[in-house]
């Protein structure tokens, strides 16, 4: 099953994934998923690990509250 892709990190901008090409230009050799909105984008040969990395987040709303 695969994950759900996040909205983009810095604009939250809906996210696309592009697969790589076979038989491509060094480019096209990646999984890449870029925002629709700003384009930011990350490449990398491995897509669950790309994901992974396009889904972390610094913060991601939980506060750890001590004692």
């Amino acid at each position: 099953m695969d994950v759900e892709l996040k909205p983009c990190p810095f604009c939250g901008g809906e996210a696309i994934e592009k697969e790589p090409k076979i038989n491509a230009k060094f480019n096209d050799l990646f999984w890449v998923i870029q925002c629709k909105n700003c384009h930011a984008c990350i490449a990398g040969t491995h897509r669950r690990m790309n994901r992974e990395a396009w889904n972390m987040r610094a913060y991601d709303g939980q506060i750890d509250k001590m004692g």
